[in-house]
């Protein structure tokens, strides 16, 4: 029985990647925002590719987020949002995803799914930890993590290679923490604050 489900899971996010329409950033900027889920409902999901819940008072992702398969800008900034569940991974299409100034401690697995991902936006959170899954955003380009709790990345981001951006700055970390992230990203500027005596 187990089997079966996983093979329809499967079949299902092969048919979803299938399904991806990817647009490039100068066809992506001329697509309508919306603003609301309210607006989204009077037009086909398959036609929405970038949506902004800013500052909505929002503590969870709204269930219908995940109707639309071909999203690829979303903003989820200025939020209360404590968590992301796993659902977050449908979101095949995504390009870029804001998710700064939340309460987010750390990121699903699923995360890893979203392998057109290029801007990751988690600045003014909590987080002190990413998931080794992360390692999977080869195409990530732009990081912004100010203002969180974060000092060390995992091992498998260094597969990040197209990694360009790496904001760090408003963290305390020592000198030593600095040197060791800055050698898992050889080629990446990153942007930290002054080191500090810090007890590790």
């Amino acid at each position: 029985m187990k089997s079966g489900i996983s093979l329809l899971i499967c079949c299902l996010l092969f048919t979803e990647a299938k399904a991806q329409k990817i647009l490039e950033p100068e066809e992506l900027i001329r697509m309508p925002l919306y603003k609301s889920i309210q607006a989204t409902r009077a037009v086909n999901p398959d036609s929405v590719f970038r949506l902004s819940l800013r500052g909505k008072k929002l503590k969870q992702i709204p269930a219908e987020v995940y109707r639309f398969k071909n999203l690829q800008w979303l903003d989820l900034s200025r939020n209360r949002i404590t968590e992301l569940n796993d659902s977050i991974g449908l979101l095949l299409s995504l390009t870029e995803l804001n998710l700064g100034y939340n309460n987010l401690k750390t990121l699903p697995a699923s995360i890893g799914n979203l392998k057109h991902l290029s801007v990751l936006k988690l600045h003014k959170n909590l987080i002190t930890h990413l998931p080794k899954e992360t390692g999977n955003l080869r195409y990530l380009e732009l990081l912004e993590m100010w203002d969180n709790e974060i000092d060390v990345f995992p091992e498998e981001m260094r597969e990040c290679r197209l990694l360009r951006k790496l904001d760090l700055r408003g963290i305390l970390m020592s000198d030593e923490k600095q040197h060791a992230i800055q050698a898992l990203f050889p080629n990446t500027k990153i942007y930290f604050s002054a080191s500090c005596a810090c007890k590790e």
